[in-house]
């Protein structure tokens, strides 16, 4: 549920709470609303098993041993819940004053740039981590040990190119240029040939070189690909998801 809740939102600058497209709400509702149901399927078989747990419990616990720890309906003990959070600003607060209106929606502003800032920078360091990963695997050998390509390595970085622009998709065209520009240099590649090839492997790797080149080091501060939130439009093609 967490890997699902994190793959399909971005990080937010408040803990606990992640960006998600207004577009993937429904999908995310649906796929969460199956995640809360098998829990709930094994929340009940939890509670039927309650005898056998208390009883080990018992013996595992000794004298330290407190029915009082376990409630009459063990299944209370599981939940899952998440709530949406849109980000506009409220109409009525115009009615109130402007000036608190054109502050309200700076402030939504400088919160969702922080939050694309902190995305950019995850998915490059996971970008410039794959392309370090399989590059390395399929760098010439030496003497007689040679590193093997794993279907992980490559099939992580092709998923990541696949998926950026929809992840991300806040206006950083440069750094979709350069996910684009990663799955390019893997796009119609089989692992197999990568494993048997040296010519294609050597091709394959110097186009991977030069993709985490434009990466470069981790840089401090805002990216030029992060996007523009004009204070005076209105924010609303995001949620917030806790």
């Amino acid at each position: 549920m967490r890997a699902l809740w994190e793959k399909s939102t971005l990080p937010y600058v408040e803990d606990g709470v992640r960006l998600l497209r207004k577009d993937g709400v429904e999908v995310f509702e649906a796929k969460m609303g199956e995640h809360a149901k098998e829990l709930t399927r094994l929340a009940v078989e939890v509670q039927s098993a309650r005898a056998e747990i208390i009883a080990e419990a018992r013996v595992r616990r000794g004298k330290a041993f407190n029915l009082g720890d376990y409630p009459a309906d063990l299944s209370s003990l599981f939940g899952l819940s998440w709530s949406y959070d849109v980000l506009t600003v409220p109409e009525a607060l115009r009615e109130v004053g402007g000036g608190a209106y054109a502050a309200e929606q700076a402030r939504h502003a400088a919160r969702l740039l922080g939050a694309v800032q902190l995305a950019e920078e995850a998915m490059m360091g996971e970008l410039a981590g794959l392309l370090d990963r399989l590059s390395g695997q399929l760098a010439p050998p030496v003497g007689n040990e040679r590193k093997p390509v794993t279907t992980a390595a490559v099939e992580g970085l092709r998923e990541l190119c696949s998926t950026f622009a929809m992840s991300l998709g806040w206006g950083a065209d440069d750094l979709e240029d350069i996910a684009q520009e990663a799955g390019e240099a893997i796009a119609g590649v089989e692992l197999n040939e990568l494993r048997r090839n040296w010519q294609r492997r050597g091709e394959v790797r110097e186009k991977l070189l030069a993709v985490r080149a434009r990466i470069g080091e981790p840089v401090e501060g805002p990216s030029e690909g992060a996007a523009t939130v004009p204070v005076e439009e209105p924010i609303g093609e995001a949620a917030l998801v806790a």
